[in-house]
């Protein structure tokens, strides 16, 4: 049961001064950041109404594709407006965490798990973003809301258990690897018909197969699209080859933002690998015992899920692990099963509430500072190699290049988003080189170097190199950190 709200709730107000705060920077964010490179090909196939490449695309994200669909007919082409349905979902997953980690039936503890979860920087920058994430988010975590409800009552209720799976419907449509969610929900329905609910009135309800049939059609519908991009699109690739370090580590270290330690994000990856086995093992084993769901269960059925599923697919299909940005779904769960967890511990009741207190403050405290620390309304975590390119790019017009020679690569936003419309910053003359130009020496390239100059380099050294063995001449105007871009000017 949720706990009872006194007249003055100050973890109230703290969450709407949140919500306020944080709406307000992911709403300028939104508006500031030029677009993204996975934002330019959605909006290129938006723009073209190229809807049969969509089922083949792992680009697409349904339900964001159909948002900006929408919002570029009545608003036009500005990156900032096609991202208005992220921005919007914020305050709604932000309640949906808010409700969710009342379920510990203690305000230290929800503080924390809130504070861990709505002040993640690296949470807040998927809602200034035309894609799926924020949605899918939103929609786990009000799928996980009522999935507690649904198990916890006592008899089977169709219209709670409806409510959970159309979450978990609009989660799929937001993102399709988000249908370990529903395989979990389905997991918890099925416990709740053989061992939690009454045997006597279970089978009596047709209702209870029609929610079984509606999951499992669900489950079936996404693995079709999922199969057919792998087989015959091709374009399921992106993930990593190993389950930890893909699956945790690589969000903990995008949670930590702009971080260059290369070990923090292992430690604290392992770290939490093994809490989410032991939250999500306790779960189940008290659920058994006892007979009684906790929380905890529905928490730790999507994290086995998430893990098994994981495990099984790299198996079965040689399909890669989840990684950073389709990764990030387990990390809602696990916040709410350590919490939940924490709260079913029974330890000494001054010496508890002394530890709790300063865990939960402490932890609440880092991950505001955190924030706050690194608010930035120009990028993103995810795609910061785009910012690289337009710093780049504007140092080209302080500089009054005439012309300048761009990598292949960079030529994906140009193409996808800036050539089609109307919002073209991209003034001065450029000409594309290959990569697989610079394997040998290339004379038209070497004149073509000579010509232009100035060079945006997206693999320098491979570039660098290829200069040097052609005694050609160049100097380093400008490096950049994070990407390692480099523009170079060639010599005469």
């Amino acid at each position: 049961m949720l706990n009872k709200r006194p007249l003055f709730n100050p973890l109230l107000l703290f969450h709407v001064i949140s919500v306020a705060c944080l709406g307000i920077f992911i709403f300028w964010h939104g508006f500031t950041m030029g677009i993204a490179y996975d934002e330019t090909y959605s909006f290129n196939l938006v723009k073209a109404h190229y809807f049969r490449a969509m089922p083949g695309s792992a680009n697409t994200h349904w339900l964001n594709s159909f948002f900006m669909l929408i919002l570029q007919s009545i608003f036009g082409d500005s990156p900032g407006w096609m991202r208005l349905h992220s921005m919007l979902a914020f305050p709604f997953f932000a309640h949906g965490i808010y409700r969710l980690m009342q379920y510990s039936r203690n305000n230290l503890l929800v503080f924390a798990g809130y504070c861990l979860v709505v002040f993640n920087p690296y949470i807040l920058d998927f809602f200034a973003l035309a894609r799926g994430y924020g949605l899918a988010m939103t929609f786990q975590t009000w799928m996980l809301v009522y999935l507690v409800k649904a198990y916890s009552s006592a008899t089977f209720s169709f219209r709670t258990w409806l409510y959970v799976l159309i979450m978990a419907a609009l989660s799929i449509a937001s993102n399709l690897t988000y249908v370990y969610g529903a395989i979990a929900a389905l997991m918890a329905f099925a416990a709740c018909v053989f061992y939690f609910y009454p045997r006597t009135y279970v089978f009596k309800q047709r209702k209870i197969l029609l929610t079984a049939a509606l999951f499992l059609l669900l489950i079936m519908l996404s693995f079709a699209d999922l199969l057919f991009m792998k087989y015959y699109s091709r374009t399921l690739e992106y993930g990593g080859s190993n389950l930890i370090a893909s699956v945790f580590e690589s969000v903990v270290h995008r949670s930590l933002y702009y971080t260059t330690d290369v070990f923090t994000p292992g430690i604290i990856g392992y770290c939490t690998f093994i809490a989410v086995i032991a939250a999500s093992a306790y779960g189940v084993i008290h659920a058994i015992r006892y007979k009684i769901p906790s929380p905890l269960l529905g928490a730790a059925l999507i994290l086995i899920t998430i893990i098994a599923g994981n495990y099984l697919f790299n198996i079965l299909f040689n399909s890669p692990y989840l990684y950073v940005r389709t990764a990030v779904q387990w990390y809602v769960p696990a916040i709410a099963a350590v919490i939940f967890a924490l709260g079913m511990i029974r330890v000494p009741l001054k010496t508890g509430r002394i530890i709790t207190t300063i865990f939960c403050l402490t932890t609440g405290a880092v991950m505001i500072v955190h924030c706050i620390r690194n608010a930035n309304i120009y990028t993103c975590v995810e795609w910061r190699r785009t910012e690289d390119m337009y710093r780049c790019y504007n140092d080209l017009k302080k500089i009054n290049a005439p012309a300048f020679i761009m990598h292949e690569r960079f030529d994906g936003i140009y193409l996808n988003y800036y050539k089609i419309t109307a919002i073209d910053p991209i003034t001065i003359p450029f000409t594309l080189y290959r990569e697989s130009q610079l394997n040998a020496p290339d004379s038209n390239l070497n004149a073509l170097f000579k010509k232009d100059q100035y060079i945006m380099a997206y693999e320098p050294s491979l570039l660098t190199t290829y200069l040097q063995q052609n005694n050609i001449r160049f100097e380093v105007l400008h490096q950049y950190s994070y990407s390692g871009f480099k523009l170079i000017k060639v010599l005469p």
